[in-house]
């Protein structure tokens, strides 16, 4: 029987919605009448430009700092070490909220934090690669930060597994006990919905219908908005809290930071961090825009597999195949078994089957 190895190649979740503003030429911010340029600043309230150290003022006004990125981003998550750094400076009872994992995966944060596992043993047990797939090493500073300072990490995302089961089968496919992992869901926002149309189409291949696509969405945003209040409002939360989340999850305010507002009534900022060539429509998008030199990507290829847990025996088969990935390329079809294996930053995905072929 042949098989098919993949080595570097990450595996995304395949219902995952993050902020893609479309490039332009320029750079654009509403009502801003000069010209933008990577490394500025700007309060988008005023369109004053600011200073770092003006930046952190405003910020430690707030009790939750919302702190934006594009996820590949390196850059992004070198400026958020900084913001942490500089708040610390400030006030050093703060706290780091992740949109990466999983709020069932709160324990093992701990334990990293308390110095009790060895890195590799952390990516492993923390489900990194399937919570969230991005490359653990863009992160890895502000974790090392945390765990050197003992600063609280909260993992603050819902279950995986439900929120892609609302999308595929929609919320009322939920048993009682899924129901209770999840708080309940503000869909009245037609902004809101309509912001989240825009990205329905990469996605409607996996997923019932918008209806369902949207509560999942929400799932995501009301979990980790619940997640940030009840820590913040619990004994012996710290004074802050700087929330480490994409872009579009804070945009406009009303996908996360007005759902934890409604919640707890604490002030909050939010910053986003904005590749340059962007093109921002409303200058309501956040509270400061920084603006980032655009990063050369290279160009990824899917797997494109989507994969469940076998009913009879240990193992992983094949549900369903994306059109255009590799795995279709190689042959892979739906009842195919697999194997995985991870490593820190290293995934190998083997197919069984009677087409599939080596790739790399």
């Amino acid at each position: 029987m042949k098989w098919r190895k993949v080595k570097h190649i990450p595996l995304f979740s395949v219902f995952m919605v993050s902020v893609i503003f479309g490039y332009s030429c320029g750079m654009k911010v509403p009502d801003i009448p000069y010209k933008i340029e990577p490394g500025q600043i700007i309060e988008t309230k005023t369109g004053k430009r600011l200073s770092f150290p003006e930046l952190v003022q405003h910020l430690n006004s707030a009790r939750v700092i919302y702190v934006g990125e594009t996820h590949d981003n390196p850059d992004h998550h070198a400026i958020q070490l900084r913001v942490i750094k500089a708040l610390y400076e400030k006030e050093s009872n703060i706290s780091i909220g992740l949109e990466m994992l999983e709020r069932t995966n709160q324990e093992v944060l701990d334990r990293w934090t308390k110095g009790q596992l060895k890195e590799e043993d952390f990516f492993k047990e923390s489900q990194w690669a399937k919570c969230w797939g991005y490359d653990y090493h863009l992160y890895k500073p502000i974790f090392n930060f945390a765990r050197g300072y003992s600063l609280k990490l909260i993992a603050l995302n819902a279950p995986s597994e439900i929120v892609q089961k609302i999308g595929k089968r929609g919320i009322e496919s939920l048993t009682e006990e899924e129901l209770r992992l999840i708080p309940l869901l503000d869909t009245s926002n037609e902004a809101h919905r309509r912001y989240v149309g825009k990205y329905f189409d990469e996605h409607k291949d996996w997923v019932r219908d918008f209806d369902s696509f949207y509560h999942a969405q929400c799932a995501w945003e009301d979990t980790m908005a619940d997640t940030i209040a009840r820590y913040l409002s619990s004994p012996g939360a710290s004074k802050k809290m700087v929330v480490l989340i994409g872009n579009a999850h804070i945009a406009y305010h009303f996908g996360v930071p007005e759902r934890a507002y409604i919640r707890n009534k604490l002030p909050y900022k939010t910053l986003l961090l904005v590749e340059k060539g962007s093109e921002i429509e409303k200058k309501e998008i956040a509270d400061f825009v920084w603006i980032t030199e655009r990063v050369k990507r290279e160009e990824r290829q899917k797997i494109g597999l989507k994969l469940r847990k076998m009913e009879s025996r240990p193992g992983l088969v094949i549900e369903a195949v994306e059109k255009g990935g590799l795995a279709e390329k190689s042959g892979a079809c739906p009842s195919f078994s697999c194997l995985v294996s991870q490593r820190v930053n290293v995934y190998e995905v083997i197919v069984f089957g009677s087409r599939a072929r080596e790739v790399y």
